[in-house]
């Protein structure tokens, strides 16, 4: 008794949303808090946190309206949050880092 293909497709779905929405954030947040601390831009960080931000307020707004539990989008919105915020202040530092060179 083997997978079939549509039971593929949903495990690949699956993994591919909890990497999105729970490994990709962590690790974001470590390499944002790095580079906050070095002084260097996260760019990157900002576009793809934003996004998923805003796809995570998009599932939790359809799980809401369609009285379904917005469960990954209850654990993806806080930590794409968190990283979004730590990848503003990378910017921040690195925008500030820059200003301090150009006035020496």
């Amino acid at each position: 008794m083997g997978f079939g293909l549509g039971e593929l497709v949903l495990i690949g779905v699956v993994v591919l949303s909890i990497g999105n929405g729970v490994a990709a954030p962590i690790v974001g947040i470590v390499r944002a808090v790095g580079r906050r601390r070095r002084g260097a831009r996260s760019t990157g960080a900002v576009v793809w946190s934003s996004i998923n931000v805003g796809l995570f307020v998009l599932a939790g707004a359809w799980g809401l309206a369609a009285h379904v539990p917005p469960v990954g989008a209850s654990i993806g919105l806080p930590l794409n949050g968190v990283w979004l915020y730590l990848a503003w202040q990378a910017n921040r530092a690195a925008a500030q880092k820059s200003a301090a060179g150009l006035a020496r």
